[in-house]
């Protein structure tokens, strides 16, 4: 599960060309992270393939740092600062590898008593800082 503020992670499964999982290292994958735009439960296919620094969102583009396993799996980890759908995106030699972009579901971060505050309603019905 991946929530906002703490490091989350995935593992990435090397196979080759018959589908068979490979047991060993190597392996040169690429990932990055981005919110989806339209926030509904899927990401979308927008930017499939495309380098990172392409794709037009108004969110910035969250790195994942990859960890070779040595044994055909690969950590990706990462820490979004914003709950709500993001998409995936895996490479391996510049090419997507199948199914990218996965969704992930990022959910809020664990309240937190310094970080939380009080707001009064006010007479419009809208909410205001209060002491």
């Amino acid at each position: 599960e991946a929530n906002t503020g703490n490091e989350a992670e995935v593992l990435i499964v090397a196979c080759d060309r018959t589908g068979e999982r490979l047991t060993r290292g190597g392996s040169r994958f690429e990932a990055w992270l981005h919110p989806t735009a339209s926030g509904g439960g899927r990401a979308s296919s927008a930017g499939l393939g495309t380098a990172p620094e392409a794709i037009q969102t108004p969110e910035p583009i969250i790195p994942v740092q990859m960890h070779d396993c040595g044994d055909g799996t690969h950590a990706a980890r990462f820490t979004a600062t914003a709950a709500g759908v993001h998409a995936l995106y895996v490479q391996l030699g510049g090419a997507s590898i199948s199914g990218s972009p996965f969704s992930v579901v990022v959910a809020p971060g664990r309240m937190l008593a310094a970080n939380s505050l009080v707001v009064l309603a006010d007479e419009t019905g809208g909410w205001s800082p209060g002491v």
